[in-house]
């Protein structure tokens, strides 16, 4: 067991604050925490899943990961099942797959959009904007993401990592 102090040494590793960045060790710290029961530690695992930092790609367990987060209500992991709904990589190569479920992505972003998520309504106005998992709604789509713009919320750090593999898929 690591407990909290495992959790911290992540968190290091990952931000590489008073360590030299290590992908591959914030993993395995992480995957002690989450063992040991720290949830945030859980949702680390889940973001270098989905990014392919310190461990390979694996957008299922990232989808398995937060689903299971996002039962809880929090906007930031149902963001990310929504994503997460969205892409699958195999082998290094972002593709569509019999898990990509465009309605179950909609309904994570609507739930963290009514929570007034930037994110959330950011990406649900993009779905509508382009008719992913929705009928298309261009107007309402534009509605959606200036919400989201207007109010001025601070967007996460890994914004980018969170639109990477959705912007440019197609329909």
């Amino acid at each position: 067991t690591c407990g909290w102090s495992g959790f911290l040494c992540r968190i290091q590793y990952y931000s590489g604050k008073g360590v030299v960045q290590d992908y591959a060790q914030a993993f395995f710290w992480a995957e002690k925490a989450a063992a040991d029961g720290i949830g945030s530690a859980e949702s680390l695992l889940g973001l270098l899943y989905y990014s392919g930092k310190g461990v390979t790609l694996d957008f299922e367990k990232a989808r398995e990961i937060f689903c299971r987060l996002a039962e809880t209500g929090e906007p930031f992991y149902q963001v990310y099942a929504g994503m997460c709904s969205l892409v699958k990589t195999t082998e290094g190569e972002r593709q569509e797959d019999k898990n990509r479920n465009e309605q179950v992505a909609v309904s994570w972003f609507e739930k963290a959009a009514k929570q007034r998520n930037s994110i959330g309504e950011l990406m649900l106005g993009w779905c509508y904007a382009h008719g992913v998992g929705v009928e298309k709604d261009a107007e309402r789509g534009k509605v959606l993401m200036s919400r989201a713009v207007i109010r001025g919320d601070m967007l996460p750090r890994n914004y980018e990592v969170i639109l990477e593999g959705v912007l440019d898929t197609e329909k």
